[in-house]
C-alpha cells in the first residue's frame, strides 16, 4: 500500500544499567576461604566505600598475602570504631582519630 508508513519495529534496549555491570565498591570479594567485607567493618557507609575503593585499587598491585595483611589491619580498625563509635562518617577521619587509634591499639597490646 502506497502512502502508509511503515510500522515501527520495536527494539529492546540492550544496554544495562551501570549499576548492575559494577558491583558496589564495598560489596564482599571472596579469596581462598576469606571474605573480605568492608560491610562488616562497623564503619559508616561513606568510610567504608572510601576505604575500600583505596584497598581495591591498592590490592590489585599486591600480592595474596599483603593483601590480607591490609585487611587484618582494617579490621583492627573496625573493631576500634565499633567499641569508641569515633568515626561517623568521612569528616571524622582527621589527625586527632589517628592519635586516638593508636593509643587504642597500644592499650590493646598491653590487655594482651
Amino acid at each position: 500500500m502506497k502512502g502508509q508508513a511503515a510500522p515501527k519495529k520495536k527494539t529492546l534496549s540492550r544496554r544495562a544499567p551501570l549499576s548492575r555491570l559494577i558491583p558496589p565498591l564495598d560489596a564482599p570479594r571472596r579469596f581462598r576461604r576469606t571474605t573480605l567485607d568492608f560491610r562488616t567493618l562497623h564503619l559508616p557507609r561513606d568510610v567504608a566505600v572510601v576505604l575500600s575503593d583505596a584497598f581495591w585499587h591498592r590490592a590489585a598491585a599486591s600480592g595474596l598475602q599483603t593483601m590480607f595483611d591490609h585487611w587484618s589491619r582494617l579490621r583492627f580498625f573496625g573493631r576500634f570504631n565499633k567499641q569508641t563509635r569515633a568515626v561517623r562518617g568521612l569528616p571524622d577521619l582527621k589527625g586527632d582519630i589517628l592519635v586516638r587509634y593508636v593509643g587504642w591499639l597500644n592499650a590493646q597490646s598491653t590487655a594482651e
